[in-house]
């Protein structure tokens, strides 16, 4: 019995130390690199929104659990720069430099929040949008809305709305594994350790096209984010999410899917027909790009220049 009582006190012990020295860890890390863009006030949080370049505005929205959009985004944000777009990249709550939200993620808060921080920022409409994963069911929830705000509409591959209404979801009980793991300080550990991480290298492509300096800040960000309250939420409301968004984009605004090879190789068969079926009803140009997921992190070029290449249909 004495053992397990000494067992346990130097348990609490260590993560007692795990804990303060995480603390110390964070400060460290928001005083090493500072929000690059605009900081702005939503309800119930600050958001991120970074801008850069000039011409045409495209904003890039994030799929799940990004750690740090502004910088996950740099490699096609530096190729549609070159090609004469101004690139904005909202941060949601929970992600990147932007506080946390206990606000519940319903799509139309979401939608509502990142229209309120582009205006907040300065950058006003009408936009292209370009959504990575899981933010396709906002790509198509804001042109519903507001379609005089959307001038054309870039999935990253994103599935249809409709298929997240089937497709398995990661449980949500790991949200507090996650919160545990950051709490104490054993995130931190594990990511210094390389073999932890070649299976998430592995789709930013080793990260061959991410500038080198901003690795540090995707760590810092991997992080602070973990287990965040508003990402969390986003996935228990993704269902409901993708039937409110639904299957149809008003006519007259153009879509255009980027399909990574490795999704339609591995899994596309588990998408059909909902896929199918969103393509002929909107009318959607499908490209199939080859890499995996994180298409951003595959072949940026490539994507700019199809996006550049419908400036003169677009009127821009």
């Amino acid at each position: 019995m004495l053992g397990w009582i000494i067992a346990a006190v130097i348990i609490a012990a260590l993560l007692a130390a795990g804990a303060l020295w995480e603390k110390r860890c964070r400060r460290q890390d928001a005083a090493a690199y500072p929000c690059p863009g605009k900081m702005v006030d939503v309800p119930g949080a600050r958001m991120h929104v970074l801008a850069q370049g000039e011409g045409p505005r495209i904003v890039l929205l994030t799929g799940w659990n990004t750690a740090v959009p502004s910088v996950d985004f740099q490699p096609l944000a530096r190729e549609l720069n070159a090609r004469g777009f101004r690139v904005v990249i909202p941060e949601k709550p929970g992600y990147g430099y932007s506080t946390d939200s206990n606000v519940p993620r319903t799509l139309d808060t979401v939608v509502d929040e990142l229209r309120l921080a582009l205006r907040e920022a300065g950058e006003e409409g009408p936009y292209l949008l370009l959504g990575h994963s899981m933010a396709g069911t906002e790509l198509v929830r804001w042109a519903c809305r507001f379609p005089e705000e959307v001038r054309a509409i870039y999935s990253l591959d994103a599935p249809a709305p409709m298929c997240y209404t089937t497709v398995p979801l990661p449980p949500l009980f790991a949200r507090h594994i996650q919160r545990f793991q950051h709490f104490f300080g054993l995130k931190r550990i594990s990511m210094a350790i390389p073999r932890f991480r070649k299976s998430y290298w592995k789709y930013l492509n080793q990260y061959a096209y991410l500038d080198p300096a901003l690795l540090p800040i995707e760590k810092a960000m991997v992080i602070k984010n973990g287990g965040s309250h508003a990402t969390w939420n986003e996935m228990k409301l993704l269902r409901e999410n993708a039937r409110v968004a639904g299957g149809d984009v008003p006519k007259g605004i153009p879509v255009m899917m980027f399909i990574a090879s490795d999704t339609h190789d591995q899994r596309w068969d588990a998408l059909q027909p909902t896929e199918d079926e969103f393509i002929a009803r909107n009318h959607a140009r499908t490209l199939i790009v080859e890499g995996m997921h994180n298409l951003q992190h595959f072949q940026p070029a490539l994507i700019a220049q199809t996006i550049a290449a419908d400036k003169e249909q677009l009127g821009l």
